[in-house]
């Protein structure tokens, strides 16, 4: 690299006719890579090669300019260097070494854009160009190119990841945006390596059935389909190769391991990096966060499916010395670890049960309780241990049965394709078809056994507890919460494994209890999580409510599921007296006369309803937050919901609550949160719409409910008589007594525990009130009866609204005086006649 350097800065420095030819060179090289194209590029591609024997450092200066400028231009530059020299590519990979750190310094070229959130457009061109690059020469020196992503990385500085990244997922194959990953990648994902492969990089076996495409222009033929199937089978080729060199040379320069490490490291230390602390951003610092999370999800997947397990696990060090020593969070650490776990099995390279309890006690928890074996169980195991993809399966061999019985058909093939071509073809689909099928075959006896060891230990999975909230609150804070959001499969899993612990009947584990403290809990996760962790979090819900609202859906499936099993019993406790101490423990007849009452059908939908009814007023208290990392992440999750059938809301009224916080957010004079939220609130608010009359009806809001004719005070007319008012006095009396009497019912029942005042107390201080305002009213009637009846005709001075309402809410009170009501109908006809002074 120094002679390089020499090369590029002080010889043509030094010799004026040298400056005068690179010159010269420059401008002939534009002129040619303007001229070049996609389909003009292989005849024109050994003029380049000629010129980069004499000039080979301008010439490949030049390449790179454009490919960073231009993206077209990066598969021409790709191609042109096919019959450049092996000292071209060297300095190739020198130049790219010094485009990434010479950008340090020059202010045209950022590595990140104003927004904090997206790369400089030159740093993403410069990834592709450098990882098809080497994909096309594996053996080009990338050592070079390795040491200083890494010793930038180092030095905090996270775009250069990208790159990484860049090389990780073309040269080996792995099609892994976490970003944009959909349910069926998911499910692709957590079968086999042939599954995998089939999904990502499908045979192109159609293509030979389009005669436009195989005619192509002038009847050249050169796209069809028998050039798509050469093409796919050297690709398949170029990757093998490409990851081998790829494996090669991390193990070479030993930065395998370290760069694990350190990745691991910046995940947790980013957010203190002194980029994220100037910033002040916490867009900025998401954004670190996820380049970090992102590139060792992508670079552990690489490992673990291109080295052996036990050479991998041989150069990692302990998990537990990774979280002491290292500093890594224990869930980074047991991530890295995975491959070479596998719980209650002679073939495991690593025993996590060793190390569980000295991890539990480094993950930040207060907790009464814990269960080692359940860690280790959960921990050790990974998506595709419990899981088979049927679906995907079928899918996929269906498409290869349909292409090898296409291919019988030759008259309908592209006529390029040659027998000894097709002969081929056919060798290699009923290949893939054969192994596809022991591959699937595999997974599901290695899911039976899984199981059966689950079940075989499943009584001392969870030792039992004097309290039943404890154990659910250990599995969430320790196994749950701290997964669910690492990665889409992971997410998926959790939600997978707790309904697996359900079906085995797992003793002193409540089901529902754990579904209610995860949605319980929703709110301060929502906050407290990066945009990607959201996303991750999203799928988790999403996978959880399709389990919950089926079984609140059809009550056949319930009882099939839920009914009679440990995890939907309703533990009911004896009350005790408050004059107990708390600290005296139960005796056995409290331990006799603990009930546990299977959970119904109708209370159950009566659970899924509270359930939704929580999520509503979460979403709502997020959308209405005046943190914008907060209503982003509330968007993040409702859209991952709300996509095809919608888990949530399923019912109209919280659909109605959240569709007008939505709503609200569709314009920006409503928020100042900027562009991004808008543009999410309007497509998730399309969707709502159109969801719509999906919606079930659901619990109506509560009103303000009117006294009712038995709490209302009776109407009194003006010209009522003192034997009228003697009779509703005596009616109010016998309605005294009958509330007396349902109060001291209550009170037997109660027998003499104390308790705090309720909706009854207040009743009958209520009753208590009256009966006195009774006595008063009965002294009052025996000094003088008239009293009673010139303050009701001081009453009649309201409006008549009142009267008609106060009248509509006392009917028997009308019954009784039925007569008294004639006379006070005429007696108001004369007092309007009079005039309003002698009223008064």
């Amino acid at each position: 690299y120094w002679i390089y350097s020499e090369m590029q800065y002080k010889t043509y420095i030094m010799h004026p006719q040298l400056l005068l030819a690179r010159a010269q060179c420059r401008e002939d090289m534009r002129k040619h890579l303007k001229s070049m194209t996609k389909e003009n590029v292989r005849k024109k591609r050994n003029q380049l090669g000629q010129m980069s024997h004499s000039q080979p450092v301008i010439v490949c200066e030049v390449m790179l300019d454009q490919a960073q400028e231009f993206e077209s231009m990066i598969d021409v530059c790709k191609e042109g260097l096919h019959y450049c020299s092996t000292l071209s590519l060297d300095i190739l990979s020198y130049l790219l070494i010094e485009e990434l750190g010479g950008s340090v310094h020059r202010a045209d070229k950022p590595l990140v854009l104003d927004d904090d959130t997206n790369l400089g457009r030159w740093l993403l061109n410069l990834a592709t160009f450098a990882a098809d690059m080497y994909l096309k020469h594996p053996r080009v020196e990338m050592q070079g190119l390795l040491q200083h992503i890494f010793n930038r990385l180092a030095g905090d500085s996270f775009a250069e990841l990208h790159v990484l990244r860049e090389l990780f997922s073309t040269m080996g194959g792995i099609k892994y945006d976490v970003s944009t990953v959909a349910t069926e990648d998911i499910h692709a994902r957590s079968g086999g390596e042939r599954l995998r492969l089939a999904t990502e990089f499908p045979w192109p076996t159609d293509a030979l059935f389009n005669k436009a495409l195989a005619e192509g222009e002038m009847g050249m033929g050169k796209e069809g389909g028998a050039k798509q199937m050469k093409d796919y089978q050297s690709a398949k080729k170029e990757r093998e190769e490409a990851t081998k060199w790829l494996i090669h040379n991390l193990n070479t320069s030993g930065l395998a391991v370290p760069m694990i490490v350190k990745i691991g490291q910046q995940i947790s230390g980013c957010l203190l990096s002194e980029g994220a602390i100037s910033a002040k951003r916490v867009k900025y610092s998401s954004w670190l966060h996820k380049q970090c999370q992102h590139t060792l999800l992508v670079y552990v997947d690489f490992l673990w499916r291109r080295m052996p397990v036990g050479e991998y696990c041989k150069r990692l060090p302990s998990p537990l010395e990774l979280v002491e020593q290292l500093k890594l969070e224990p869930t980074l650490a047991l991530l890295i670890q995975r491959p070479g776990m596998r719980w209650n099995d002679p073939a495991s390279v690593l025993d996590l049960s060793v190390y569980a309890k000295d991890l539990i006690a480094a993950t930040p928890q207060n907790l009464k309780s814990n269960s080692p074996l359940l860690y280790t169980c959960f921990w050790s195991l990974t998506l595709n241990d419990i899981f088979v993809p049927h679906d995907c399966y079928d899918v996929q061999m269906a498409r290869l049965k349909k292409a090898l019985t296409d291919l019988e058909d030759t008259q309908r093939l592209d006529p390029k394709a040659k027998d000894k071509d097709i002969k081929k073809w056919k060798e290699n689909l009923a290949l893939d078809l054969d192994k596809m099928e022991k591959e699937m075959k595999k997974q599901i006896e290695n899911k039976k056994k899984i199981q059966a060891r689950i079940e075989k230990e499943k009584a001392s999975l969870v030792a039992a507890e004097k309290s039943y909230r404890t154990v659910p609150q250990f599995f969430l804070q320790t196994c749950i919460f701290p997964r669910c959001v690492q990665s889409p499969e992971d997410a998926v899993y959790c939600a997978k494994f707790i309904k697996l612990l359900h079906h085995i009947k797992t003793p002193n584990l409540s089901t529902i209890l754990t579904y209610n403290m995860i949605i319980s809990s929703f709110g301060p996760m929502v906050f407290s999580r990066t945009e990607q962790e959201a996303k991750h979090l999203g799928m988790f819900l999403s996978e959880m409510l399709g389990t919950l609202n089926s079984w609140g859906r059809d009550e056949a499936l319930f009882k099939r599921e839920c009914d009679l099993f440990p995890g939907f019993l309703n533990i009911a406790n004896p009350k005790k007296d408050k004059k107990d101490s708390a600290d005296d423990k139960p005796s056995k007849d409290d331990k006799k006369e603990k009930k546990e009452e299977p959970i119904t059908f109708a209370s159950y939908q009566q659970c899924v309803k509270n359930w939704h009814k929580k999520l509503s007023e979460a979403f709502c208290t997020c959308l209405e937050s005046m943190e914008g990392v907060e209503v982003h992440n509330a968007l993040t999750i409702l859209s991952v919901l709300v996509q095809g059938t919608p888990l949530f809301p399923i019912h109209d009224t919280y659909h109605a609550d959240v569709k007008g916080k939505v709503s609200r957010m569709t314009d920006d004079s409503q928020h100042a949160f900027g562009n991004s939220i808008t543009v999410m609130a309007r497509s998730i608010n399309g969707r709502l719409q159109m969801c719509q009359d999906k919606m079930q009806k659901g619990p109506k809001k509560k009103t303000a409910i009117a006294p009712t004719a038995a709490t209302a005070p009776p109407l009194v007319p003006p010209s009522a008589s003192s034997s009228d008012l003697k009779k509703l006095d005596s009616k109010k009396d016998d309605r005294k007594e009958e509330r007396k009497e349902e109060g001291s019912k209550e009170g037997s029942k109660e027998g003499t525990s104390r308790h705090k005042p309720d909706d009854s107390d207040r009743v009958r201080k209520r009753s208590r009130g009256e009966e006195e305002g009774a006595s008063v009213s009965k002294s009052k009637e025996e000094q003088g009866g008239d009293s009673r009846t010139v303050r009701a005709k001081k009453d009649s001075g309201s409006t008549s609204i009142g009267v008609e309402a106060r009248g509509a809410r006392a009917p028997d009170a009308k019954q009784d005086i039925s007569s008294s009501s004639k006379q006070e109908t005429s007696s108001s006809s004369k007092q309007e006649t009079s005039s309003s002074s002698k009223q008064e």
